[in-house]
């Protein structure tokens, strides 16, 4: 009864104690994801100086 009584209060205070560092650590690593994908689904200005005239906006029909 008391290791378990023990362990769910050392539990809780371990969550206390780290969770809000944890929180941020985690906010961190997903904006930083995001910020990462972003990058590249858009293109470049290097790439849009290489593309092919009429490459990036479909063709001359358009």
């Amino acid at each position: 009864m008391h290791d378990a009584v023990t362990a769910l209060l050392l539990t809780a205070l371990a969550i206390r104690v780290f969770g809000p560092d944890a929180l941020r650590l985690s906010r961190r690593i997903l904006t930083a994801g995001v910020r990462v994908g972003i990058t590249g689904m858009r293109p470049s200005v290097r790439d849009e100086q290489r593309a092919i005239p009429g490459e990036l906006t479909g063709g001359p029909g358009e």
